[in-house]
């Protein structure tokens, strides 16, 4: 092998890379490490000194670089947001297709309002084999009459049949968080504001016969929407 010593070696043409070329199946060997401006970033060694399961990147013991597979980098997951929907026509707003392996849910339902009878908003959830309107523990506070109300055919924000008359409107938020994947049981806690005078807030649990799929906004008594505008977000 041909050893070249120098301190310094300069591109033979102006504004040019110099190149460091290897033949055959070689490459360059910078036995100390490298600098970048003058300035070290370090060694196979140091790049390879790591041994938290933290780390992102570092060398194996051969000095390359493995590739890192982003689906194991859990903890980053994007919120996904389907388009809004309009709560102006029907008994009920369905999202549906939501991906295996979300664990939750987050839900706005603004500007409500029923053109028929007097109940309020409700919430229910369902698998690949449709909405359950059975099996929900849901319970709801109403402030202005100190009401307490359970439901086991949905979540229900407010109790008093939701305190809701024919044309009344309300906004309601909340959310749903899977518990316990083994059985697929989904808690829930929502609260609602009414025209601004009385409110109320809901607490519920629901255990489906499989894995999460859709959720469905709709009334107490399956009444007619007349108005408002739902969005979602999960991941």
């Amino acid at each position: 092998m041909s050893e070249l010593r120098a301190d310094t070696i300069t591109s033979a043409t102006d504004n040019t890379d110099l190149e460091i070329q290897a033949r055959g199946t070689g490459v360059p060997n910078l036995e100390s490490g490298s600098k970048l401006n003058g300035t070290a970033f370090g060694t196979a060694a140091t790049l390879n000194a790591g041994t938290s399961a933290n780390n992102l990147v570092q060398l194996d013991g051969s000095g390359n670089m493995p590739a890192v597979d982003g689906s194991a980098l859990t903890g980053i997951a994007g919120i996904t947001a389907p388009t809004a929907q309009a709560s102006t026509s029907g008994t009920a707003v369905d999202f549906t297709g939501i991906p295996s392996g979300t664990v939750a849910i987050d839900f706005f339902w603004s500007d409500y309002s029923c053109s028929t009878a007097a109940h309020g908003p409700v919430v229910q959830i369902g698998d690949s084999g449709g909405i359950e309107t059975t099996g929900y523990d849901s319970n709801a506070y109403r402030m202005t009459t100190s009401a307490v109300e359970n439901q086991t055919d949905n979540f229900i924000f407010m109790s008093d049949s939701n305190g809701m008359n024919a044309g009344n409107v309300a906004s309601m938020a909340g959310s749903l968080r899977l518990v316990n994947p083994a059985s697929n049981t989904w808690s829930f806690w929502g609260s609602q504001a009414k025209n601004g005078a009385n409110g109320g807030f809901g607490l519920g649990e629901k255990s489906l016969s499989g894995e999460l799929d859709r959720i469905r906004f709709t009334t107490n008594d399956g009444d007619t929407l007349s108005a408002g505008i739902v969005r979602i977000f999960y991941w």
